[in-house]
């Protein structure tokens, strides 16, 4: 155990975001951080889009409330029964996009509430249990853990 712990912490100092360093230490699939950060860097390195919050810290906060079976990871629908990766490529597209469209809103809320309206929207007929309606909240508290907020 105290191995994965330093592994984990080696891992954790590969991948500092210029803004916010990653808070992972309590992350539920410490195996998959080396994937995800892969992926994750393809997407939001690029640099040519300005990001409200950390996309890094945001990605693993939907991956943590999601808390998906293998093949569905992210809770990403479209990609049911795919593979960590394709989930994970699946989640950064929505990011990346709700992004953009978040900067041509007139009135900028918070963008993981904004976000959550588009992934994981209220009364979906996907959602017969009223799940998403815990969404936002989740995200959020997995967020804050994630970046060292409050």
């Amino acid at each position: 155990m105290k191995f994965l712990k330093l592994l984990l912490k080696d891992i954790l100092s590969l991948f500092k975001n210029d803004k916010e360093e990653l808070h992972l230490e309590s992350f539920s699939f410490p195996e998959e951080i080396p994937t995800i950060m892969k992926v994750a860097e393809e997407y939001f390195s690029k640099g040519d889009i300005e990001y409200p919050v950390n996309p890094y810290a945001l990605l693993f906060a939907i991956r943590e409330a999601e808390k998906g079976r293998a093949g569905f990871e992210f809770g990403v629908i479209i990609a049911k029964n795919t593979d960590l990766e394709t989930q994970c490529r699946y989640a950064c597209e929505t990011i990346v996009n709700n992004v953009k469209r978040f900067h041509h809103q007139i009135d900028e809320n918070d963008f993981i509430t904004f976000l959550g309206s588009r992934y994981a929207p209220v009364g979906a007929d996907n959602d017969p249990h009223n799940l998403n309606a815990n969404w936002v909240r989740n995200v959020k508290f997995f967020y804050n853990q994630f970046t060292g907020g409050s």
